[in-house]
């Protein structure tokens, strides 16, 4: 899933559509934590996820046929955001930020150091908000 947090230098500011999804990141993990608590001593499994927190320019619209329509985004930004939620699971953390987002978040984050990934020429820096910043690995 996509979530778009549109923004407008009128009604909607950049800097106030940062907080909305940091706030909107940060209330989905609370969501779900609750609900995987309330499954412990069940046989339904946890429910586990990444979000990924970018911003660039994208297209949206429909794509297909008349008997198979999608509404979908394209461009180097939702290619990036895929990308970039990729890295959620290796680095283990639920919720990872790109550069670009940092740059126009004035809050605090964790740098978790540059990635690869597949079409970004250079990989990411990834940074993670700070109750969401993996443990350092212990030595055996």
């Amino acid at each position: 899933m996509i979530a778009i947090f549109p923004y407008e230098a009128d009604s909607r500011p950049l800097a106030n559509m940062v907080r909305a999804a940091v706030a909107t990141a940060r209330e989905a993990i609370s969501r779900v934590d609750r609900r995987n608590q309330n499954l412990k001593g069940t046989d339904r499994p946890a429910t586990r996820f990444g979000i990924s927190m970018h911003i660039g320019s994208l297209m949206c619209g429909n794509i297909g046929i008349d008997r198979r329509l999608d509404f979908s985004v394209t461009g180097p930004a939702a290619n990036e955001v895929v990308r970039l939620e990729g890295l959620c699971k290796g680095l283990k953390t639920p919720v990872i930020v790109s550069s670009n987002f940092k740059e126009n978040y004035a809050g605090e984050l964790i740098a978790l150091g540059n990635h690869p990934a597949a079409g970004v020429e250079g990989g990411f820096t990834a940074f993670a908000l700070p109750e969401f910043t993996p443990e350092p690995e212990q030595a055996p």
